[in-house]
């Protein structure tokens, strides 16, 4: 974040709820430029209005970085006058397509670097377990490098017995979770764990939305 020629630390890092600014949110939708060239203009609405208002600004350019035929970022320029851009929107073009191009290399790298990161894992993993003879060390370490690798909230393992299938490894972001281990999973209350169980192929569930569950799942 660049204003008044010095850099704005206290805006890197934050998060923009797109909802609230119209502009923003059309560029990312339709991929294209959107300029707001005053504070009359009716796609500012009351709230991107507002937005303008508060920092002193009166015109708006947002203008989607894409590659791949995706949009991954977004360019914001504000000014303190009423302005269309139009005569510098070549540029604007140009600089963009070296911000896309930027982004776009800084994601494939850290997807490199993650996939490294997971295959150097799953070597030490493996190494571990084959020299740990302990059952439950081998579990509980498995479960800890696997949330932690993955970066997820929440990691636990069960094992299929005679009355269906029992934790015997739960670890979270607090640490392991004791009274986890040995409760009963209740298949029955999960059918699509049971099916999943049944085929041996792997779920993925992507969201509360998901069609694949339930409405007892879901809950």
């Amino acid at each position: 974040s660049l204003d008044a020629g010095r850099i704005d630390p206290e805006w890197e890092g934050v998060v923009i709820p797109i909802s609230r600014y119209p502009c923003s949110r059309r560029a990312i939708e339709t991929g294209e430029i959107v300029i707001a060239a005053s504070l009359d203009d009716e796609i500012l609405g009351e709230s991107g209005r507002f937005s303008l208002e508060r920092w002193g600004y009166q015109s708006q350019l947002s203008m989607p970085l894409v590659a791949g035929g995706r949009v991954i970022g977004l360019v914001e320029l504000s000014d303190y006058v009423p302005r269309d851009f139009s005569k510098d929107l070549d540029l604007i073009f140009g600089l963009g397509r070296v911000a896309a191009q930027a982004l776009e290399n800084a994601r494939l790298f850290e997807q490199v670097e993650r996939r490294s990161r997971i295959l150097n894992e799953l070597v030490e993993i493996g190494t571990f377990a084959s020299t740990c003879h302990d059952f439950d060390t081998v579990l509980r370490h498995v479960a800890e490098r696997l949330l932690r690798t993955l970066e997820a909230a929440n990691c636990d393992i069960y094992q299929a017995d005679g009355e269906g299938l029992r934790c015997v490894a739960s670890f979270d972001r607090s640490g392991f979770d004791e009274e986890a281990v040995g409760r009963l999973l209740d298949v029955g209350t999960y059918p699509t764990i049971a099916r999943t169980m049944s085929t041996g192929q792997v779920l993925v569930v992507s969201g509360p939305d998901d069609p694949q569950l339930s409405e007892r799942e879901r809950d």
